[in-house]
Protein backbone atom coordinates (compact mmCIF):
# COMPACT_ATOMS: atom_id res chain seq x y z
CA UNK A 1 0.00 0.00 0.00
CA UNK A 2 1.33 3.44 -0.98
CA UNK A 3 0.54 6.29 1.39
CA UNK A 4 1.00 10.07 1.29
CA UNK A 5 1.38 12.41 4.22
CA UNK A 6 0.36 15.93 5.22
CA UNK A 7 1.69 17.71 8.28
CA UNK A 8 1.60 20.98 10.19
CA UNK A 9 2.54 21.86 13.75
CA UNK A 10 -0.64 20.29 15.14
CA UNK A 11 -1.66 17.33 12.98
CA UNK A 12 -0.28 14.52 10.84
CA UNK A 13 -2.51 13.09 8.09
CA UNK A 14 -2.07 9.80 6.26
CA UNK A 15 -3.84 9.29 2.90
CA UNK A 16 -3.77 6.06 0.90
CA UNK A 17 -3.31 5.88 -2.87
CA UNK A 18 -5.96 3.16 -2.77
CA UNK A 19 -9.33 4.90 -2.84
CA UNK A 20 -7.73 8.25 -1.92
CA UNK A 21 -8.85 7.23 1.58
CA UNK A 22 -7.80 9.18 4.66
CA UNK A 23 -6.38 6.56 7.01
CA UNK A 24 -5.28 8.72 9.92
CA UNK A 25 -5.55 12.21 11.36
CA UNK A 26 -3.19 12.26 14.33
CA UNK A 27 -3.07 15.02 16.93
CA UNK A 28 0.61 15.73 17.55
CA UNK A 29 -0.08 17.67 20.75
CA UNK A 30 -2.04 15.15 22.79
CA UNK A 31 -1.05 12.04 20.76
CA UNK A 32 -4.66 11.08 19.99
CA UNK A 33 -6.20 9.80 16.77
CA UNK A 34 -9.25 11.52 15.23
CA UNK A 35 -10.15 8.65 12.90
CA UNK A 36 -10.70 5.12 14.02
CA UNK A 37 -8.47 2.14 13.15
CA UNK A 38 -10.25 -0.61 11.17
CA UNK A 39 -11.45 -3.67 13.01
CA UNK A 40 -12.92 -6.35 10.74
CA UNK A 41 -15.29 -7.31 13.55
CA UNK A 42 -17.15 -4.09 12.84
CA UNK A 43 -16.01 -2.42 9.59
CA UNK A 44 -13.00 -2.69 7.28
CA UNK A 45 -12.93 0.96 6.15
CA UNK A 46 -11.83 4.30 7.63
CA UNK A 47 -13.10 7.08 5.38
CA UNK A 48 -14.10 5.75 1.95
CA UNK A 49 -15.07 8.04 -0.92
CA UNK A 50 -18.52 7.18 -2.28
CA UNK A 51 -18.65 7.47 -6.08
CA UNK A 52 -20.40 7.21 -8.54
CA UNK A 53 -23.24 6.13 -6.26
CA UNK A 54 -24.07 6.65 -2.61
CA UNK A 55 -25.57 3.68 -0.85
CA UNK A 56 -26.99 0.58 -2.45
CA UNK A 57 -28.71 -0.10 -5.77
CA UNK A 58 -31.70 -2.39 -6.03
CA UNK A 59 -30.20 -5.83 -6.72
CA UNK A 60 -26.82 -4.06 -7.04
CA UNK A 61 -27.54 -3.15 -10.65
CA UNK A 62 -28.88 -0.46 -12.98
CA UNK A 63 -29.66 -0.13 -16.68
CA UNK A 64 -28.27 2.37 -19.15
CA UNK A 65 -29.02 2.49 -22.87
CA UNK A 66 -30.73 -0.93 -22.69
CA UNK A 67 -27.71 -2.53 -21.04
CA UNK A 68 -27.51 -3.82 -17.47
CA UNK A 69 -24.57 -2.98 -15.21
CA UNK A 70 -23.62 -4.32 -11.79
CA UNK A 71 -22.15 -2.08 -9.11
CA UNK A 72 -21.81 -2.73 -5.41
CA UNK A 73 -22.82 -0.41 -2.57
CA UNK A 74 -21.17 3.03 -2.57
CA UNK A 75 -19.57 2.49 -5.99
CA UNK A 76 -16.04 1.64 -7.07
CA UNK A 77 -13.90 4.71 -6.32
CA UNK A 78 -13.10 3.44 -2.82
CA UNK A 79 -11.39 0.40 -4.38
CA UNK A 80 -9.48 2.13 -7.19
CA UNK A 81 -5.89 3.37 -7.35
CA UNK A 82 -5.69 7.17 -7.57
CA UNK A 83 -2.90 9.15 -9.20
CA UNK A 84 -1.19 11.99 -7.34
CA UNK A 85 -1.22 15.19 -9.41
CA UNK A 86 0.07 17.68 -6.83
CA UNK A 87 1.56 17.53 -3.33
CA UNK A 88 3.01 19.95 -0.80
CA UNK A 89 3.74 19.60 2.90
CA UNK A 90 0.14 20.37 3.83
CA UNK A 91 -1.84 19.60 0.66
CA UNK A 92 -2.47 16.69 -1.67
CA UNK A 93 -4.43 16.36 -4.93
CA UNK A 94 -5.28 13.02 -6.52
CA UNK A 95 -7.37 11.89 -9.45
CA UNK A 96 -9.16 8.88 -10.85
CA UNK A 97 -9.75 8.77 -14.61
CA UNK A 98 -12.26 6.37 -16.11
CA UNK A 99 -10.78 3.20 -17.61
CA UNK A 100 -11.85 -0.21 -18.83
CA UNK A 101 -12.42 -1.41 -15.27
CA UNK A 102 -14.70 1.50 -14.36
CA UNK A 103 -16.56 1.35 -17.70
CA UNK A 104 -17.42 -2.29 -17.05
CA UNK A 105 -19.47 -1.10 -14.07
CA UNK A 106 -20.38 2.42 -15.17
CA UNK A 107 -20.43 3.29 -18.90
CA UNK A 108 -19.30 6.92 -18.63
CA UNK A 109 -16.00 8.72 -18.99
CA UNK A 110 -15.02 11.03 -16.15
CA UNK A 111 -12.31 12.57 -14.04
CA UNK A 112 -12.74 12.50 -10.27
CA UNK A 113 -10.30 14.80 -8.48
CA UNK A 114 -9.91 14.88 -4.71
CA UNK A 115 -7.87 17.47 -2.82
CA UNK A 116 -6.92 17.52 0.85
CA UNK A 117 -5.72 20.73 2.47
CA UNK A 118 -4.50 20.67 6.06
CA UNK A 119 -5.06 24.02 7.73
CA UNK A 120 -4.27 24.96 11.35
CA UNK A 121 -6.84 22.69 13.01
CA UNK A 122 -8.98 21.52 10.11
CA UNK A 123 -8.76 19.29 7.07
CA UNK A 124 -10.58 20.60 3.98
CA UNK A 125 -11.68 18.02 1.41
CA UNK A 126 -12.62 19.02 -2.14
CA UNK A 127 -14.26 16.79 -4.76
CA UNK A 128 -14.39 17.67 -8.45
CA UNK A 129 -16.31 15.57 -10.99
CA UNK A 130 -15.90 16.22 -14.73
CA UNK A 131 -17.97 14.48 -17.38
CA UNK A 132 -15.76 13.43 -20.33
CA UNK A 133 -18.58 11.51 -22.00
CA UNK A 134 -20.51 12.65 -25.04
CA UNK A 135 -23.77 12.19 -23.13
CA UNK A 136 -25.26 13.40 -19.85
CA UNK A 137 -23.73 11.57 -16.89
CA UNK A 138 -25.77 10.63 -13.79
CA UNK A 139 -23.71 10.39 -10.60
CA UNK A 140 -23.66 10.75 -6.84
CA UNK A 141 -20.80 11.41 -4.46
CA UNK A 142 -20.34 11.40 -0.72
CA UNK A 143 -18.00 11.08 2.24
CA UNK A 144 -17.94 8.37 4.92
CA UNK A 145 -15.35 9.21 7.62
CA UNK A 146 -15.38 7.11 10.77
CA UNK A 147 -14.30 8.96 13.92
CA UNK A 148 -12.78 7.29 16.96
CA UNK A 149 -14.79 7.17 20.18
CA UNK A 150 -13.43 5.80 23.44
CA UNK A 151 -16.68 5.31 25.34
CA UNK A 152 -20.00 3.56 24.63
CA UNK A 153 -22.15 5.46 22.15
CA UNK A 154 -24.65 6.60 24.77
CA UNK A 155 -21.92 8.87 26.19
CA UNK A 156 -22.10 11.01 23.04
CA UNK A 157 -24.44 13.35 21.20
CA UNK A 158 -24.62 15.31 17.96
CA UNK A 159 -24.91 19.09 18.22
CA UNK A 160 -26.13 20.87 15.08
CA UNK A 161 -25.56 24.51 14.20
CA UNK A 162 -29.30 25.23 14.46
CA UNK A 163 -32.45 23.59 15.80
CA UNK A 164 -34.64 21.80 13.29
CA UNK A 165 -37.49 19.34 12.99
CA UNK A 166 -37.02 16.25 10.82
CA UNK A 167 -37.88 12.61 10.45
CA UNK A 168 -35.24 10.00 9.76
CA UNK A 169 -35.74 7.95 6.58
CA UNK A 170 -35.93 4.26 7.39
CA UNK A 171 -33.78 1.64 5.67
CA UNK A 172 -34.22 -2.10 5.23
CA UNK A 173 -31.52 -4.23 3.59
CA UNK A 174 -29.81 -1.05 2.41
CA UNK A 175 -32.90 0.37 0.64
CA UNK A 176 -35.24 3.15 1.71
CA UNK A 177 -38.65 1.77 2.59
CA UNK A 178 -40.52 5.06 2.15
CA UNK A 179 -41.28 5.13 5.87
CA UNK A 180 -39.98 7.73 8.30
CA UNK A 181 -39.73 8.13 12.05
CA UNK A 182 -39.81 11.38 14.09
CA UNK A 183 -36.26 12.12 15.26
CA UNK A 184 -35.64 15.86 15.64
CA UNK A 185 -38.34 18.06 17.18
CA UNK A 186 -37.19 21.69 17.07
CA UNK A 187 -33.91 20.80 18.74
CA UNK A 188 -30.25 21.11 17.85
CA UNK A 189 -29.12 18.01 19.77
CA UNK A 190 -29.45 14.30 19.07
CA UNK A 191 -28.52 11.87 21.83
CA UNK A 192 -26.73 8.81 20.49
CA UNK A 193 -27.15 5.17 21.45
CA UNK A 194 -26.73 1.69 20.02
CA UNK A 195 -30.50 1.47 19.73
CA UNK A 196 -30.58 4.53 17.47
CA UNK A 197 -28.34 2.91 14.84
CA UNK A 198 -29.40 -0.70 15.40
CA UNK A 199 -31.30 -0.83 12.08
CA UNK A 200 -28.83 1.15 9.94
CA UNK A 201 -27.96 4.82 9.58
CA UNK A 202 -29.93 7.82 10.75
CA UNK A 203 -30.53 9.67 7.47
CA UNK A 204 -31.86 13.20 7.03
CA UNK A 205 -32.70 14.41 3.53
CA UNK A 206 -32.46 18.01 2.33
CA UNK A 207 -31.07 19.17 5.64
CA UNK A 208 -31.36 22.73 7.01
CA UNK A 209 -28.02 22.54 8.85
CA UNK A 210 -24.48 22.77 7.53
CA UNK A 211 -22.40 22.03 10.63
CA UNK A 212 -22.53 19.23 13.19
CA UNK A 213 -20.29 18.39 16.15
CA UNK A 214 -19.85 14.97 17.69
CA UNK A 215 -19.25 15.58 21.37
CA UNK A 216 -19.51 13.95 24.77
CA UNK A 217 -22.54 14.63 26.91
CA UNK A 218 -20.59 17.28 28.85
CA UNK A 219 -20.07 19.11 25.50
CA UNK A 220 -16.41 18.10 25.12
CA UNK A 221 -16.00 18.10 21.32
CA UNK A 222 -14.65 15.08 19.44
CA UNK A 223 -14.87 16.45 15.89
CA UNK A 224 -16.91 18.88 13.79
CA UNK A 225 -17.93 18.30 10.18
CA UNK A 226 -19.29 21.14 8.06
CA UNK A 227 -20.45 21.66 4.49
CA UNK A 228 -23.09 23.55 2.54
CA UNK A 229 -22.62 21.42 -0.61
CA UNK A 230 -24.23 18.16 0.49
CA UNK A 231 -28.04 18.11 0.85
CA UNK A 232 -28.31 14.75 2.63
CA UNK A 233 -26.45 13.49 5.70
CA UNK A 234 -26.14 10.06 7.26
CA UNK A 235 -25.01 9.13 10.77
CA UNK A 236 -23.90 5.56 11.29
CA UNK A 237 -22.08 3.10 13.45
CA UNK A 238 -22.58 -0.46 14.65
CA UNK A 239 -23.66 -1.42 18.15
CA UNK A 240 -20.59 -1.64 20.38
CA UNK A 241 -18.19 -0.30 17.74
CA UNK A 242 -15.47 2.23 18.73
CA UNK A 243 -16.35 4.64 15.91
CA UNK A 244 -19.07 6.95 14.68
CA UNK A 245 -19.52 8.11 11.09
CA UNK A 246 -20.69 11.57 10.00
CA UNK A 247 -21.48 11.34 6.29
CA UNK A 248 -22.33 14.28 4.00
CA UNK A 249 -23.88 13.01 0.77
CA UNK A 250 -24.85 14.32 -2.65
CA UNK A 251 -26.91 11.24 -3.41
CA UNK A 252 -28.96 8.50 -1.79
CA UNK A 253 -29.43 4.75 -1.89
CA UNK A 254 -32.23 3.26 -3.95
CA UNK A 255 -35.71 2.91 -2.54
CA UNK A 256 -37.67 -0.32 -2.61
CA UNK A 257 -39.51 1.14 -5.63
CA UNK A 258 -36.38 1.86 -7.69
CA UNK A 259 -36.77 1.61 -11.48
CA UNK A 260 -33.17 0.69 -12.21
CA UNK A 261 -32.65 3.90 -14.19
CA UNK A 262 -30.04 6.12 -12.52
CA UNK A 263 -31.72 9.22 -13.96
CA UNK A 264 -34.87 8.41 -11.95
CA UNK A 265 -32.90 7.93 -8.76
CA UNK A 266 -33.63 10.30 -5.88
CA UNK A 267 -30.75 12.67 -5.21
CA UNK A 268 -28.93 11.93 -8.47
CA UNK A 269 -26.87 14.65 -10.19
CA UNK A 270 -26.96 15.00 -13.97
CA UNK A 271 -23.79 16.41 -15.47
CA UNK A 272 -23.66 17.61 -19.07
CA UNK A 273 -20.68 16.71 -21.32
CA UNK A 274 -17.49 18.63 -20.52
CA UNK A 275 -19.04 20.13 -17.40
CA UNK A 276 -17.60 19.97 -13.87
CA UNK A 277 -19.34 19.93 -10.50
CA UNK A 278 -17.55 20.56 -7.22
CA UNK A 279 -18.27 19.65 -3.62
CA UNK A 280 -16.34 20.24 -0.42
CA UNK A 281 -16.52 19.60 3.30
CA UNK A 282 -14.34 20.29 6.31
CA UNK A 283 -13.27 18.27 9.34
CA UNK A 284 -12.40 20.46 12.31
CA UNK A 285 -10.34 18.82 15.05
CA UNK A 286 -9.94 19.84 18.70
CA UNK A 287 -6.40 20.96 19.50
CA UNK A 288 -6.34 19.94 23.16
Amino acid sequence: MINYYLKNNLFFVNVSKSGAEILSVHNLINKTEILWSPDFQFWNRVSPVLFPIVGKLMNNCFNENKNNYSMLQHGFARNMEFEVIHQTENSLSMQLISNDETRFQYPFDFVLKISYILLENSLDIHYSVTNLSAVEMPFSIGAHPGFAIEKPLNHYKLVFDQPFTANRHLIEDGLYTGETAPTMQNTHELLLSDELIQHDAVVFKNVPFYRVTLCELDNTPVVTVSSSDFPHWGFWSKPGAPFFCIEPWAGLADSVEATGNLRDKEGIHLLEPNQTKQFSYSIEMPTN
